[in-house]
């Protein structure tokens, strides 16, 4: 051979010796591959074993009666819809609070601690063949012993239970299961133990403990007999956990979260119970100018002393509730008990009653409506008669009266509507304008227009009609003709002149149109118009209102808030009104005199007032010392019978002059 032809042979036999030990490498990965896919299937065998096992579980808890099986599906099926909502869900919404609570009587008969506890216990016991077993639940940081099967609790007590104990107390502290088998104890007659102990956990704390054993025999119990346990007090720590959820906002929704009294929710539940009943509904008198003088975190401390004091009366036939705002009900079914003696029963823990803030004294008084012996409607008619004992005036007491109330409220109610849709009808509505003085001129140059009736030479004042007519949908048609009349009159005067507007004209989406239209056709300058609102209109929760005043500011009329610090106000909103006129409630101005915590409110008003650019009127000025004290203040204008009274025409400053000597 050649020495190429050599070389070729031995390339070849390279290549071969390549070939072989690819192949080796080859049939060693078969190899290795056989070997794994041996051992899977060794685990899928033992899996296979361990599904046979958990089917035969399954198949112990299938051998429960047909009746606990149903029992317990409703249960988990309920649990399960509970569970979806997150606890924050739970304690915040008040849909999902409302769901829970339309649930209570199912939650009432089905999830009980003690029977459904034992249920879980009597069915844990059955699938593990065990004798002796003991329920321990959770109270104020104690394991205490709820339910006891074929053991006594003197036992917990005696020497040999020691070590059954010192299991338990494990388990609590670890949260974790313990599995003990055939363990040899001195004690009595006995020489073994086996012992199945599981904590019932719900968000990492223990709820309580079921303990299982078994004595002086030997028992073959495997990891599946704790997988069975795990599963029943799973069931069981849902149940407990979803217990004590139901329960604390069960609580959360009946109780009044500044006072801790019972709320509406809970009155309303209790007066669905049969029997004789005396309610009183409560109103603190003034309360909003307490809110008002000294802010509203006094106006709470107050709502929780009086809530203090009447607690003193609380008696388990007489049960006391904090509705909304400053109203308390007293609700008795003692049948010795009368409304006068509920009555004096009240006034001797809050007559005349003074309450410390800080260094503020408060005197305070209430108002009663009582009703007595009503099937039905008695908080709706203990607040007729608490409207009543109000326009009597402070701290009295007027107690319900069917027939008078039926009868006279509605006949009163439809006279006036009859009253006002006559007058509509007659043209006998028309405007009285009483004048503010400017204190800077001395001169009358603004009216304020008051609707008033004329009936039978007859001059009705609103207080009679308006709110009748509000319930029936007549006020709209009040503010209509106020405007064309108004309007009318003052088309060829140089005056400014001011209507007042309510809630319900703020729901009437033409009448800004109307007044448009109205000032268009008359040629009136905007600037000469001042529409009142009160100051609700400012409340974050009324975007409606606050539109429509808006809207009705960009017609380029002028806005006063009127009554102002009666009600509560959004500073920020009213100042995006940019209004002109701010009017300050008569119920303040009446006592600067004589008041030193009203005078500085009334001059906190007015600085502010000046601070946002706008003027500010003083209303019911009645005496010079009031006026005296207005123009110490700096108030640009007094509205007041001092000055005028309401007239049908505007009267001349000789007029006023002469009414005034």
């Amino acid at each position: 051979m050649n020495k190429k032809e050599v070389q070729d042979l031995k390339q070849k036999i390279s290549e071969l010796e390549q070939l072989l030990k690819e192949r080796s490498d080859y049939i060693d990965y078969l190899e290795k591959l056989t070997i794994a896919h041996s051992n899977e299937i060794l685990n899928l065998d033992k899996e296979r074993e361990y599904a046979d096992q958990t089917i035969k579980a399954y198949e112990t808890l299938q051998r429960l009666s047909e009746q606990e099986l149903k029992e317990r599906d409703e249960m988990i099926s309920a649990h399960q819809s509970l569970i979806k909502l997150s606890s924050t869900e739970l304690l915040h919404k008040n849909a999902v609070l409302n769901n829970i609570l339309e649930l209570a009587k199912y939650l009432n008969t089905i999830i009980q601690e003690e029977n459904l506890l034992r249920k879980t216990l009597a069915n844990l016991i059955k699938a593990l063949n065990f004798e002796r077993r003991i329920l321990f639940l959770r109270y104020n940081k104690k394991l205490l012993p709820k339910t006891f099967v074929k053991i006594s609790k003197d036992e917990l007590k005696k020497e040999y239970f020691t070590y059954p104990l010192s299991v338990i107390q494990d388990v609590l502290k670890t949260k974790k299961s313990v599995l003990i088998k055939n363990k040899k104890c001195q004690f009595n007659s006995n020489s073994l133990i086996s012992i199945v102990c599981v904590p019932i956990v719900s968000q990492y704390t223990v709820l309580g403990v079921i303990y299982t054993d078994v004595l002086g025999r030997h028992v073959s119990l495997t990891k599946k007999d704790i997988s069975i346990a795990e599963i029943f007090c799973t069931q069981a720590s849902i149940s407990l956990n979803n217990l004590v959820l139901y329960r604390m906002l069960k609580q959360q929704s009946i109780t009044d979260r500044f006072t801790g009294l019972s709320n509406r929710k809970k009155l309303e539940i209790d007066l669905e119970t049969p029997g004789a009943k005396i309610l009183a509904l409560l109103n603190i008198d003034g309360f909003s100018s307490i809110n008002m003088a000294y802010g509203m975190e006094a106006g709470n401390y107050v709502l929780r002393m009086v809530a203090k004091k009447l607690k003193e009366i609380s008696t388990p036939t007489m049960q006391l509730y904090k509705l909304s705002g400053d109203e308390f009900v007293i609700l008795s079914i003692d049948k010795s008990i009368t409304p006068f003696i509920l009555k004096t029963t009240i006034q001797n823990v809050l007559s005349s009653t003074t309450i410390k803030y800080k260094n503020i004294f408060i005197n305070i008084s209430l108002s009663m409506g009582i009703v007595q012996n009503e099937d039905k409607n008695l908080l709706h008619k203990a607040d007729i008669a608490l409207k009543r004992a109000k326009n009597l005036g402070h701290g009295y007491m007027f107690i319900y009266n069917e027939d008078f109330d039926l009868v006279n409220k509605y006949k009163e109610s439809f006279y006036w509507v009859n009253k006002v849709k006559q007058a509509v009808r007659n043209d006998q509505m028309l405007p009285y304008f009483q004048g503010i003085r400017n204190n800077s001129t001395r001169s009358t140059d603004l009216y304020e227009c008051l609707v008033r009736i004329i009936d039978d030479g007859k001059v009705i004042e609103p207080k009679n009609f308006l709110e009748s007519a509000k319930q029936v949908g007549l006020y709209n048609t009040v503010s209509y003709c106020m405007i064309d009349k108004c309007f009318s009159y003052f088309k060829d005067k140089q005056a400014e002149f001011s209507i007042n507007l309510s809630r319900e004209d703020f729901s009437d989406t033409k009448l800004i149109e109307y007044i448009e239209h109205n000032l268009k056709t008359h040629n009136i300058d905007p600037q000469r118009v001042i529409f009142e609102v009160l100051e609700e209109f400012s409340l974050k929760t009324d975007t409606f209102a606050f539109q429509f005043v808006k809207n009705l500011k960009s017609l380029g009329v002028k806005i006063a808030i009127d009554d102002f610090g009666s009600e509560y106000s959004n500073f920020s909103r009213i100042l995006s009104i940019e209004t002109d006129y701010i009017k300050i409630a008569g119920a303040f101005i009446q006592r600067i005199t004589h008041d030193e915590n009203t005078y500085k409110i009334v001059k906190a008003i007015t600085d502010f007032t000046h601070s946002i650019n706008a003027k500010v009127i003083a209303e019911h000025v009645a005496t010079n010392d009031i006026q005296e004290k207005i123009l110490e203040l700096g108030i640009d204008f007094s509205q007041g019978n001092l000055f005028s009274v309401p007239a049908p025409a505007i009267q001349s400053q000789k007029q006023i002059s002469n009414q005034l000597t």
